[in-house]
This record gives C-alpha cells, structure tokens and sequence, in this order.
C-alpha cells in the first residue's frame, strides 16, 4: 500500500499542479531482488503504483539472478521468467549477474523479453553485449526520455565476469547523456548499479537528470534543485516512486518531482502460482539423493567441534577445490545437524542444507602461514567448552594438536602437502564467510586479504552437495586432525 511518508535528504517535496501542457511521469524503481518469495508483493505493488496515470516507467536496476538456494540449482532462470512477468521497463545488469559467469549471462538474458540497457559493458571481444542496447528512448509526446544502463567496474571484485570489461562509469555517463540528448532526449536518466560514491559522482558531473540505482541496497531519495538520486530497499521492501510533472518554458523542460515510498502488503495471484510452482521444483531438486552412504557419517554436535569427521573433511575439500585455493578450512559451530547417518543410509541435498544452515558463502583468503598458525591456535582455543570455532581441514592437511597445553600453545605441527607451514610462506585459504568476517574469534581472517569475496561465490553449502555427489564419504578419520 502506499507509504505516506516522505523521505529523502535535501530532498524538494514539491508536486506541481497539472495543466494542460503538463506531461506526467511515474518512475517505479526495483534493485536488488533475487528472493523469489518477493515478487507477489512487488507485482501487486507496481500493479497499484500504474494505475491511475497515463504514463510509468518501471525500472530495474540490477543483481537478480543470484544468490539463493534455487539460483544455485538453476542459475537464476527462475528469476528470470518471473521478472518477465513484472512489465518491466528497462533493465540493467548488477555484479550479481555475473556470478555464474558471462555465458550463464548471455543465456539468461536471452530469455528476457523485457528491454536491457547497458552502455559501459563490453564483452570478451570488446563489443556491447547482444542482448542490451546502449541506450533507449521513451516517447511521451511533447518529452523525450532516454536511458542508459550502468554497471560499476567493482563487479571484477564481486563476481565472475571473466574476459569482459566495464568502461568508466563516470565518463561512460557523461558520453551518453550527450548521445542522448544529441538523439532527441529531453530528459535523461542514468540507471546504474553503482555505489553510492559513483551516485554522487554521476549527479556531480551532470552525467543524468535522474540516476536510479542499486547495489547498496538502501533507502535513499534526494533532489538538489537540479539532480534526483534514488534507490530502494533489497528485495522490494521500500520501493522509491517518482513523480515528475514536466513542462515547457520556450526551450526548456521544467520539472519537479515528488517522492512517495510503497511497502507491498498485498499479493498478485498469478505471481504467487508462479513461485508456488518454483517452490515446489525446489523441493523436488533438495530431494534429489546425492550419496548412498557406504560408511557412518557422525554429524554430532560432541564430534564436529572437537575432531576430524568426514561430514567436515567433505564441506572442507569442497571449497578448497571449487576455488582452487591452497586450503581449506570450517567451523565445526556451522555443521547443525547433530545426528549420525548411518552407512547404507541416504543423503539427500536437503540433508546438506540442513547441516549447513546459515546460507554461508565459499570465500577465498590470502594468508600468511603465520597468521594461518595462528588460526589453527585459534580453533583449539576453547575444545574443552566444545567450541563451534574447532576447524574441519582439508585433505592436504596434517595438523597435531596438544589439548593439554596452554591456551595459544597447542598447535603441535601443521603440515601442507606434507611440509610444515612457512610463517613467512602466502597460502590461499578457503572458508566461510561468517569465519572470514572474523566469527568464532577469527581476527586473522578479518584482517586478511579477500582474495574471493562472498559477493563473488556462490553458496557453501551448494558446494558441499555437488563435492559428495561426486566423491561421497571417506572414512571418519583420515589423520587430518590428531591429538598427542
């Protein structure tokens, strides 16, 4: 329903009366959705936000396709064809689009039937991607809106793009408002998954009248006279509407805008049979049987955070070889399930999401071979409390502890590829990124280098499932972890 409160900062709440030579517009705005238990809430509220005027624009200013547990089966096609059910607009591409890498982009976006704008990608031939135009113009009338779509270049940090190259996006903005205007455009707007800098710095330098982002997932509205800034809430929480009512002066385009703020509270039918099927596809896909288990798999809360289990040496040797890093390391406080299953048994993926319940991503750490001693000391800190910071390793692995010995003192040897750390050696590290926040007094992780952040990865636990599906259970105890 609408929301009326107004926000914003420096923000003009002005709505200019309506005459005869007034054109009206409203911009609806979606970011970051990749939730698809969010869409018959949005559908509902963009459906109440175009009725009642001639003119709207729904835009989508990117990072869809992932991360969720059904992106991870399917890629983000779900997301996709629910989006082709929204009548959007325009939409440009985010970082997250890229998480499952350009060819999975290119399919997907085959799929859409909505207009995609991108103005500063370039794929590995250094060519504008063929499922976007550079820019787009929207007749009114008496006012010509162009468009143009942005992606911040930080989607090398943050995603999987491969050999493609985003141009500078402040430059690239300033080219195409000229392009634009140079075509016909009485008014431009820039939409971009930017950062917040790369906002002000889009308005700063005049590269659009109005820049609609996403990325940073906040709620914010601003007008200073002469530029709007806009941006909504992940997943449709807070959905930004603009209304602008343009008039001619001679040969100027005089307009003003006014904000209102719509929290969806309703549902659209046929949206939510859409996500009921999908609901019901990824119960199917979670019940798949990935392993039948040919040895005990001890999952017990005693065992997972005080000694090598091969339930941890699996999720362990998972994100080491999805991301080719030099280790792999988890907190046994992450495995929940607390059961055994026993040999013979069947394990399900919806078993593995269950062990691994916290949505945590694959990231990848590069540190140094003292600062990973000292994560080792670190994760026997506290065996007696039967701590969730004791680490599962992986197989390259061959650490001897001392639990009797004093706090910051235990770690006896630690071997890699059977030779012993070098403290002044760089290894990259796999985990998880609750660890690699610096969870479980992890404070080396903290401080670490990102060398794959959790922007950029996929789901732990989707790791685990494809890792056991193809290599199943080793024994319980491989001498990865041993006390003296």
């Amino acid at each position: 329903m609408w929301d009326g409160l107004r926000t914003g900062v420096g923000m003009l709440l002005t709505t200019a009366t309506a005459t005869a030579e007034t054109t009206n517009l409203r911009i609806i705005l979606l970011n970051d959705v990749d939730r698809k238990d969010a869409f018959p809430g949005i559908a509902a509220a963009v459906a109440e936000a175009r009725s009642g005027t001639d003119n709207s624009l729904l835009l989508h200013a990117g990072d869809v396709i992932s991360p969720s547990v059904l992106s991870s089966l399917d890629k983000g096609a779900h997301i996709v064809d629910l989006m082709n059910n929204l009548g959007i607009d325009a939409f440009t591409p985010g970082n997250h689009e890229f998480d499952f890498g350009p060819d999975v982009l290119e399919t997907l976006m085959a799929e859409a039937t909505f207009p995609i704008v991108s103005s500063n990608i370039r794929n590995g031939a250094g060519e504008l991607p063929d499922f976007a135009a550079e820019t787009m113009i929207v007749d009114l009338g008496s006012v010509q809106v162009g468009i143009y779509g942005l992606t911040s270049d930080d989607t090398y940090e943050k995603s999987s793009p491969g050999d493609w190259t985003f141009e500078d996006t402040i430059a690239t903005g300033q080219a195409m408002r000229a392009k634009l205007v140079e075509s016909g455009a009485d008014l431009v707007i820039a939409l971009a998954h930017t950062s917040f800098s790369e906002d002000l710095a889009l308005a700063g330098n005049g590269a659009a009248d109005i820049i609609a982002t996403g990325d940073d997932h906040d709620l914010f509205l601003h007008y200073n006279g002469k530029r709007v800034i806009m941006e909504g809430n992940s997943q449709g929480v807070n959905i930004p509407v603009l209304d602008l009512a343009m008039e001619w002066d001679d040969d100027d385009l005089e307009w003003e805008p006014s904000f209102t703020v719509m929290q969806p509270s309703g549902e659209d039918a046929d949206m939510a049979a859409m996500v009921a099927a999908y609901e019901q596809q990824l119960d199917d896909a979670l019940s798949e049987e990935i392993a039948t288990i040919s040895v005990d798999v001890d999952n017990l809360r005693a065992s997972v955070r005080t000694m090598e289990t091969n339930f941890g040496n699996a999720a362990s040797d998972a994100m080491m070889m999805v991301t080719g890093a030099d280790i792999g390391m988890t907190n046994g406080g992450g495995i929940r399930g607390n059961k055994v299953y026993d040999a013979g048994s069947i394990m399900t993926a919806r078993d593995v999401f269950a062990e691994l319940p916290f949505g945590n991503k694959t990231v990848v750490l590069g540190m140094s071979g003292a600062d990973v001693m000292m994560a080792l000391e670190n994760a026997v800190s506290k065996i007696e409390d039967t701590s969730g910071r004791f680490m599962q390793v992986s197989g390259n692995m061959a650490v001897v502890y001392d639990r009797n010995a004093s706090v910051g003192s235990r770690v006896v040897s630690a071997m890699i590829n059977g030779a012993p750390i070098d403290p002044a050696a760089t290894y990259s590290v796999a985990t998880n990124d609750f660890v690699a926040r610096g969870g479980d007094g992890y404070s080396t992780f903290a401080t670490a280098e990102v060398l794959l952040s959790a922007d950029a990865s996929q789901l732990m636990a989707s790791h685990v499932v494809d890792h056991i599906r193809s290599n199943g259970f080793g024994a319980s105890s491989e001498g990865r972890i041993t006390f003296q």
